[in-house]
């Protein structure tokens, strides 16, 4: 389970955003390998040029990577 954390990935909270109920909060992240990494910025549903994937909680693999 992850939480939100000031300055780090998390909902942006707005009232009507579609995305917040998705959004998961995380202080660091893994890649395919499971080298880990920290956030180094504050990263929201509404930021831009982030790299993002989507995976499945069921079979715990990654379903799309995608950028916005």
């Amino acid at each position: 389970m992850f939480f939100w954390v000031p300055n780090r990935s998390g909902p942006c909270e707005a009232q009507r955003c579609s995305i917040c109920p998705y959004m998961m909060g995380a202080e660091t992240f893994s890649d395919t390998t499971g080298k880990t990494y920290n956030e180094r910025d504050e990263v929201t549903c509404k930021s831009t040029n982030v790299v993002y994937s989507v995976h499945c909680e069921r079979c715990k693999t990654f379903v799309h990577v995608g950028e916005t």
